[in-house]
């Protein structure tokens, strides 16, 4: 079935001082995403699934944070070399629950790193080519809305 969409993917901006919270995936397998940068998030489990739970769940099971979902930046279709799937990522700006200074950020199970990042060093990274696309979108939309 050529460009079938798979779930939704959601994904979090979670901004801190003028830098925004990016994640390293992990997966050797997905050649297209192993070893980009991204926002961190994940799949909607169930169509059923309303999208702000889904990222609030996926925050708390990757960062092990608590978030606040606020309002849409961006949405962007992933398009993959290596499969005939797309997926549509939906990205949420977010407000971590707590303070930033006393947590400790544990990679989880398709990741391996975390980094605040500004708008300049994601953009460097975008021209690398390790940044994915629709990341560096969403950064573009934060930038124009002041945040990075």
């Amino acid at each position: 079935m050529s460009g079938f969409l798979s779930k939704p993917v959601v994904a979090a901006c979670i901004v801190k001082n003028f830098r925004v919270l990016l994640a390293k995936v992990d997966h050797p397998e997905k050649v297209d995403i192993h070893n980009m940068w991204e926002f961190p998030g994940g799949k909607v489990d169930s169509m059923s699934e309303p999208l702000k739970e889904a990222l609030v769940r996926e925050i708390k099971e990757e960062l092990d944070i608590s978030v606040r979902v606020k309002e849409l930046l961006h949405v962007s279709i992933n398009k993959y070399s290596t499969s005939e799937h797309s997926s549509t990522v939906l990205f949420y700006s977010c407000i971590r629950n707590g303070e930033f200074d006393d947590i400790m950020i544990l990679p989880k199970s398709g990741l391996k790193d975390y980094k605040w990042m500004g708008y300049e060093e994601i953009q460097e990274l975008y021209e690398k080519g390790e940044v994915l696309s629709g990341a560096w979108e969403s950064a573009i939309e934060l930038r124009e809305r002041g945040l990075i």
